[in-house]
């Protein structure tokens, strides 16, 4: 874990922010590996005003690691995002790529389950359709793949899933 990282709940007003982290990140690492129609789905359905719907009506959440400003100059910076939705689904997990292995996921991913096991939801699996790229991040996590890898829009994932005893 990264000790000049903040874990927080995202705030209304930061959507904006987290979109173009979340795009940015997609462009670098995902992207490549997605035809024109895959990336283009995949920028829709980060769209801010999408991401609020997706807050709204699929009751998830936003949990987000912050650099506190010790990048030199003072600035707070969000490098990591997880939305969860409550049926235990891991719809976005992106790190930036200064982040990348330093335990960033892996927080936001705990973090998020303490938050619906606080509600009282017995947590005994979570899925996640991952990225090509990102399966072995995933796997580290204790995922396995459940199925190959599929396309729907041009958009690349792997079925993924973890159990809790």
């Amino acid at each position: 874990m990264v000790a000049d990282l903040k874990y927080r709940e995202m705030r209304p007003d930061e959507i904006q922010q987290v979109s173009d982290m979340v795009k940015a990140v997609f462009d670098q690492f995902v992207a490549p590996g997605f035809s024109q129609q895959g990336v283009c789905e995949f920028y829709k359905y980060v769209q801010p005003e999408r991401i609020l719907q997706r807050l709204q009506e699929d009751l998830s959440f936003i949990l987000l690691a912050e650099n506190l400003g010790n990048m030199g100059n003072g600035d707070k910076k969000i490098v990591g995002v997880i939305e969860m939705k409550r049926a235990c689904h891991v719809a976005l997990l992106f790190t930036d790529g200064n982040y990348h292995r330093l335990g960033v996921a892996k927080t936001l991913f705990q973090l998020s389950l303490d938050k619906l096991r606080a509600t009282g939801l017995k947590v005994n699996i979570c899925t996640v359709n991952s990225s090509p790229y990102a399966v072995e991040a995933y796997k580290r996590l204790g995922f396995c793949p459940t199925k190959c890898e599929q396309e729907k829009y041009g958009v690349r994932f792997v079925p993924m899933e973890i159990f809790f005893v």
